[in-house]
């Protein structure tokens, strides 16, 4: 919608019995508090609403409410303070219902703004009549867009892509109830042109026998209730619709782990080298080393045992197993360098740094 109509779902009209509707999202963000509350309390133009005192501006200039050498816990108690008031004053983020902890128990205005960036979000649905948004559609008052993607058809089938899932966990009731999966803002949205003609379109019609591509497959040939085209997606112009989000929303941490192993490093007396190798006869084998050289610790696991292939696949290059769900997570472990390890740095006593690993449970081999 355009500025001229961005006033039309102040007054909704209320909503009959059994009336059709849709429901409107109510997306709220208060994004990176540590900038956006100095940057709106501070504003010139806010200066009268907010009424910071000589001393919060004072100290704000000081700098004395953060970690540095002219910080003070006192002067940041005073400054959280102010921040605390001035969100009930503002008219949107005072809606979000903020519970803070008592400012005698900040350590740093730091878990302050944490408190802020996990509670400064809500998603919120209310109900529309779909007579009142068709009828601003046709006026021109605002534009509908269907976000679609494969995983929507209704001819889809199999498991849905993981992109979809984390699209679907957005609005899910759970996830709103305590949220892991954040809508984050600065969505995009880009235009491509359809690049097959209609005459270069490879079509398949309906209701008519499809060999399929494997020929292992016990089931030669399939029918299909509608038409197939070739490469779909690019016989038509199309909009796409980019979401960043952000999962594990909660978590703690600073993002990075490099971070951490620097530090880590610097300060340790000692430092170990680990080496993890994919060996023949062992998908994973992991050997760390001291300064010298010295062997310090071995570990091996994760044995394959040789299975006969298939004339087919040994054409293909592709290991075969007992069955075809077995033969699916061993293609996978393939593509994947044969293990997924999750790795994360951990000190342990005598500052010593060691990897921990965790591999995804397989099927034994």
């Amino acid at each position: 919608m355009d500025k001229t109509n961005n006033q039309v779902f102040s007054q909704i009209p209320k909503i009959e019995d059994n009336e059709p509707l849709y429901e409107k999202m109510e997306y709220k963000l208060l994004p990176d508090p540590s900038k956006m509350l100095p940057k709106v309390f501070f504003a010139k133009s806010n200066i009268d609403t907010f009424k910071p005192s000589d001393e919060i501006l004072n100290i704000r200039d000081k700098g004395s409410f953060k970690k540095g050498t002219t910080f003070d816990i006192k002067d940041c108690h005073k400054f959280i303070d102010f921040y605390k008031k001035s969100i009930n004053i503002h008219s949107d983020w005072k809606k979000f219902g903020f519970e803070f902890t008592d400012t005698k128990d900040y350590e740093n205005i730091s878990k302050f703004f944490k408190e802020v960036s996990e509670q400064g979000y809500s998603i919120n649905f209310n109900p529309i009549s779909e007579k009142y948004i068709n009828s601003m559609v046709e006026n021109g008052s605002i534009y509908l867009f269907q976000i679609y993607n494969k995983d929507f058809s209704e001819y889809s089938k199999g498991t849905k892509n993981l992109h979809t899932l984390y699209f679907n966990m957005l609005f899910d009731k759970r996830n709103l109830a305590d949220v892991v999966y954040k809508l984050n803002g600065q969505c995009e949205m880009f235009y491509r042109e359809a690049s097959i003609k209609d005459s270069e379109k490879i079509v398949h019609p309906a209701n008519q026998p499809i060999d399929n591509k494997n020929p292992e497959n016990a089931k030669k040939q399939s029918e299909f209730s509608y038409d197939i085209i070739k490469d779909r997606r690019y016989t038509k112009r199309s909009f796409s619709l980019h979401i960043p989000i952000t999962m594990n929303f909660k978590a703690s941490g600073n993002g990075s782990i490099n971070y951490d192993v620097q530090n880590l490093l610097r300060e340790s007396n000692k430092h170990y080298v680990i080496g993890i190798d994919r060996g023949e006869r062992n998908l994973k084998y992991i050997s760390v080393i001291d300064e010298k050289g010295n062997i310090v610790e071995q570990k091996s696991d994760i044995r394959l045992t040789i299975i006969p292939f298939s004339t087919a696949e040994k054409k293909k290059g592709i290991t075969h197993e007992k069955t075809g769900k077995q033969s699916a997570q061993l293609k996978n472990l393939k593509k994947d360098i044969s293990v997924r390890l999750f790795t994360k740095f951990a000190s342990l006593s005598k500052n010593m740094m060691r990897l921990l690993l965790w591999k995804t449970s397989t099927p034994a081999l």
